[in-house]
C-alpha cells in the first residue's frame, strides 16, 4: 500500500477475534490479512495486491500482468510461506510458547489481552491441529526450507537485486516479507518482538552469511526505511 501510495487504517486482531470478525463479514475463510473498502471486503495478499494495483493513481506497479511475477509469488507462498509457519511453531507452540504471546498481544486492546490469556489453551490446541505442528514435522518443514531457500538464492543470483527482471515486485515482496522472521531486519514491524526459540534461532544463525539473508536485509532497508 505504501509503495503503490494508497492510504490505509491497519487493524491488528488477536487470534480468534479475527475468525469472528471475518464471519462477520461474510469471508469464507477467517485467514488475514482482509481489506475493507466501504461495503467490499477483499481477501488475501494476493488479491488485495490486484485490487491495489488497479486503484492507485501513480504508474506503480507490482507486476500483476506478468505471468513470471505471480508464478514465483505462488511458489513463495505453497512452499516458503507453509514451511516457515510450520517449522516456527512447532518448536514455539509446542516448546516455548512464551515467545509467541507477545507477538499475538501487540498492538491489541487490554480487553482483547484477557480473551486472549483465556482462550490461550485453546489456540495452542487448535494452531497444533490446524498447522500439523510436532517435532518431526518441524524437522520435515525445515528441510524444505533449505531446498527453497537454494531456489530462491539461485533467482537473486549474481545481480542481488529482484527476483524477476529489474524492477521491484509482488514476489520480492512476498520473498522478503515470508523471510523477515526469520532474519529481523530493523525495518520489519515486529523485529523488537519477534525471538526465535532455541533449536530455530541456532539454524539462523548458520545462515546469517547466505546470499538470501543479504537480500532480505536490502529489501527492507530500500523500500521500508
Amino acid at each position: 500500500m505504501d509503495y503503490l501510495g494508497i492510504d490505509v487504517d491497519v487493524q491488528i486482531l488477536a487470534p480468534g477475534t479475527h475468525i469472528e470478525i471475518a464471519n462477520k463479514l461474510g469471508l469464507k475463510r477467517g485467514s488475514v490479512p482482509f481489506l475493507r473498502v466501504g461495503e467490499i471486503v477483499i481477501q488475501g495478499s494476493d488479491a488485495i495486491i490486484h485490487w491495489a494495483e488497479q486503484e492507485n493513481k501513480s504508474n506503480a506497479t507490482l507486476g500483476s500482468l506478468n505471468p513470471e511475477v505471480i508464478a514465483v509469488e505462488k511458489r513463495l507462498d505453497d512452499k516458503l510461506g507453509v514451511h516457515i509457519r510450520r517449522w516456527f511453531y512447532s518448536e514455539a507452540i509446542l516448546e516455548a510458547p512464551a515467545l509467541v504471546k507477545p507477538i499475538f498481544m501487540h498492538g491489541i486492546s487490554a480487553w482483547e489481552k484477557l480473551k486472549l490469556t483465556l482462550k490461550w489453551p485453546i489456540i495452542c490446541r487448535l494452531m497444533t491441529q490446524g498447522m500439523d505442528l510436532g517435532h518431526q514435522q518441524g524437522l520435515e518443514s525445515l528441510e524444505i526450507i533449505k531446498q527453497e531457500i537454494e531456489w530462491l538464492e539461485s533467482l537473486i543470483g549474481d545481480r542481488n537485486s529482484y527476483l524477476v527482471g529489474n524492477t521491484f515486485s509482488r514476489s520480492d515482496i512476498t520473498a522478503a516479507s515470508l523471510l523477515a522472521p526469520l532474519v529481523t531486519p530493523s525495518e520489519y514491524s515486529c523485529s523488537k518482538l519477534m525471538s526465535l526459540p532455541p533449536r530455530a534461532k541456532q539454524e539462523s544463525e548458520e545462515m546469517v552469511d547466505r546470499l538470501f539473508w543479504n537480500w532480505v536485509e536490502a529489501q527492507y532497508k530500500t523500500h521500508r526505511s
